[in-house]
């Protein structure tokens, strides 16, 4: 279960990326100002018109450059809003020709079940926002799932991801790798009398790591933590919002878990500990 390698090569290095667009931009309008001003000296020259001040032609080549920007942003911007609004095309067989008289129609089969069948439900679900961008963030999402395999054949779960949704809203998550060490869940002591204490309880253990993938036999249930990151622009949570967990089994077979949209308690939340969590007391 591992992110693109794309990804993962730019999402440490998006500052750098945003300087380098800008600094790029600043580049291009000065050499669009450049070639506007000798284009227009030389047509000028030519018809001996008097030459214009030299920052008509900076702010000439910035309201030609800023037209070309936005009009990319409004093509990405429509191009995203498309795709979110266009409902999938499915691909039908063609109509099969009604049987002759003197063919026997044998009655349809049942089809064989799944190989496997993975199955299950989210238990938990945190949602935080460690990292702050400019104009957008990254929102974590971190789910506890229970899973079992009612199909015959034994697999393993090679790939995953996730869908959150609610109205018109849908976003697509990237799943992490690991947990960083430093990520807490903290919960409130259940029993307490008087007063209100919170523990913080480790996130373990992390289903997928590579090299020690859970074997997914009929019957037999694994409960652990999966983690994925979201790339938004803006700042939003969405607590309530649908979860749909995709799973890829080594045969390849495709299963879903979903988490219906709705209000759900909340159980704790999702932090960063400045120190190793205390294991909580009986």
């Amino acid at each position: 279960m591992k992110s693109p390698e794309w990804f993962k090569e730019l999402r440490p290095h998006f500052t750098f990326y945003l300087i380098t667009i800008l600094l790029g931009a600043l580049g291009i309008d000065a050499a669009l100002s450049s070639g506007l001003s000798w284009v227009f000296r030389t047509i000028q020259a030519s018809m001996g018109a008097p030459a214009m001040p030299p920052h008509f032609y900076f702010v000439l080549g910035c309201l030609i450059f800023s037209a070309i920007l936005l009009s990319a942003i409004f093509a990405f911007v429509l191009a995203g809003y498309l795709r979110r609004n266009t409902p999938p095309v499915f691909l039908t067989a063609p109509p099969l020709s009604p049987p002759q008289q003197n063919v026997t129609v044998l009655p349809k089969t049942i089809e064989d079940p799944k190989l496997v069948d993975l199955r299950g439900d989210i238990r938990e679900t945190y949602l935080a926002q460690f990292d702050t961008l400019m104009h957008g963030s990254r929102t974590y999402l971190v789910l506890n799932v229970h899973i079992v395999n009612h199909g015959p054949d034994t697999a393993t779960i090679i790939g995953c991801g996730v869908r959150a949704s609610l109205g018109s809203f849908r976003a697509d998550g990237t799943v992490l790798d690991s947990i960083p060490d430093s990520w807490r869940i903290k919960k409130m002591r259940k029993g307490v009398v008087l007063g209100v204490v919170y523990d913080e309880h480790l996130i373990e253990p992390l289903l997928g790591v590579k090299g020690h993938e859970e074997i997914y036999t009929k019957g037999i249930p694994h409960e652990g933590w999966l983690a994925f990151e979201f790339t938004l622009w803006g700042h939003m949570e969405f607590p309530n919002a649908q979860i749909e967990l995709f799973l890829l089994d080594s045969l390849k077979g495709s299963h879903t878990i979903v988490r219906p949209a709705g209000v759900y308690s909340k159980e704790g939340e999702l932090i960063q500990a400045s120190q190793p969590a205390l294991p909580p007391k009986p």
